[in-house]
């Protein structure tokens, strides 16, 4: 009776748990669909589920002595499809994007092509001509060319006068330097003349930011209105004669690029993508949407929470945003 009452009892527990099984791979199955399907999307666009490729943690800083002057320049190697990235201060700024674009299996660039803070390439050649330099010296194949502020105007720029060498144009917190009656009218109404005397932070952080993380506003203070410690490094062996001096002459001001115009934005054959902060005073949200619906295959984001550097105040958010564009390009 004993052995018949064990024999009845384990059917019964190897019924159950054979019911329990069935019933977690019945739940599990849409999960493990959904996996399978992550995976196949990885390979479609050249990522894996994680990280494409070992790629450096770091990034190296250095400046280059090119024919036009010294040019410092941030690059974190590796075989992604490189994202040049051009700020009108220095490429420190871009610190908040560097992981994001790592893991995503893409290689980072920054280009200061202001020209490592010395005042005579500056003056004397082209913004253009310092990234075509830079990009040749580093042997970039095409690539994806980020701008925020006045490095979109130089983003424009390089984009219309070297469409075979960009993949796709981000434009963040601009206009793209656009010189058309109505907009720049437009423009104007935006602030009161008493707007320039504010204070940088003021201009250019939004208020959420300002109020929420002073010390972000602190050291981004600290790098505005500072040099990279490579760049100081490259001014001093200069000033003490130990390193070519740039062949540019300060006699000889650069030859000033065509106007960016509706008529040559026209002729932009790269996707474009605009990003604006919802606090931006200077491409306020309502401004962004009637630039891109005026341009041909353009789209556009806006972060919230964030001023004119929504790159810096709302990194997340930008980042998501930035890398969703450059998968689909």
């Amino acid at each position: 009776m004993e052995i018949q009452m064990r024999d009845f009892m384990n059917d019964v527990l190897e019924l159950w748990l054979g019911s329990t099984q069935r019933m977690w791979r019945k739940m599990a199955a849409p999960w493990i669909r959904a996996s399978r399907c992550a995976v196949l999307l990885a390979a479609v666009v050249g990522l894996s589920p994680a990280v494409a490729s070992p790629a450096p943690s770091q990034v190296t800083n250095q400046v280059l002595t090119l024919e036009s002057g010294p040019v410092f320049v941030r690059d974190s190697g590796g075989r992604g499809v490189p994202v040049v990235f051009l700020h009108p201060n220095n490429g420190m700024m871009w610190d908040q994007q560097v992981p994001a674009l790592i893991k995503a299996g893409y290689r980072f660039v920054a280009i200061d092509y202001r020209g490592a803070g010395d005042p005579a390439v500056t003056a004397t050649v082209s913004s253009n001509t310092r990234i075509e330099q830079t990009v040749q010296a580093l042997g970039l194949p095409r690539f994806h060319l980020v701008g925020t502020g006045g490095g979109s105007v130089a983003a424009t720029q390089f984009a219309l006068e070297h469409p075979d060498q960009v993949r796709s144009l981000v434009v963040g917190n601009s206009l793209a330097g656009l010189r058309d009656k109505d907009f720049n009218e437009m423009e104007a109404r935006l602030r009161s003349p008493q707007f320039d005397a504010l204070p940088r932070e003021w201009k250019e952080l939004g208020p959420t930011y300002r109020a929420l993380h002073p010390d972000g506003v602190k050291q981004w203070l600290e790098m505005v209105t500072s040099l990279p410690a490579p760049v100081v490094a490259a001014q001093q062996i200069r000033a003490e004669g130990d390193a070519p001096v740039p062949t540019a002459s300060p006699q000889a001001p650069a030859a000033a690029l065509p106007p960016v115009t509706w008529a040559r934005l026209d002729q932009l054959k790269v996707p474009v993508e605009m990003i604006t902060g919802d606090a931006d005073p200077y491409t306020p949200p309502g401004i962004m949407r009637e630039f891109v619906a005026r341009l041909k295959g353009a789209q556009g984001t806006i972060i919230p929470d964030s001023g004119h550097t929504a790159y810096w105040e709302a990194p997340d958010a930008y980042n998501k945003a930035l890398v969703a564009f450059l998968i689909a390009h």
